[in-house]
């Protein structure tokens, strides 16, 4: 257990915090067009799409997704979701992918 801690403190590691739907600016990204967020003080530059059309959201996330993100544009569903999905998909351009949580598609 000592090895492990001296390891860690040794390392650098950092923990990161993750991103809410309450935070600031989380809100303003649901909004069509070029956009900005900064994290940690990390600035990540993208573009939003936002649809209240659940098949055109399946069109560009698939069957799985209510949001996604190629990590320069962010596919949202607008309305009163979108702040949540909109910082659940910044935790991915923030290379957060730990609020997945743990899959076989992560595993594999």
């Amino acid at each position: 257990m000592r090895v492990f801690l001296l390891v860690i403190l040794l390392g650098g590691c950092t923990l990161n915090t993750p991103i809410s739907q309450f935070d600031s600016g989380i809100a303003e990204i649901c909004t069509d067009g070029k956009n900005s967020y900064t994290h940690e003080g990390n600035t990540r530059q993208f573009t939003v799409l936002t649809s209240d059309d659940p098949d055109q959201i399946y069109n560009w996330c698939g069957p799985d997704a209510q949001a996604c993100t190629n990590g320069l544009t962010v596919w949202l569903p607008s309305g009163p979701t979108c702040p949540s999905a909109a910082a659940h998909e910044m935790n991915h351009l923030f290379d957060q992918h730990y609020v997945d949580g743990p899959s076989v598609r992560h595993i594999l």
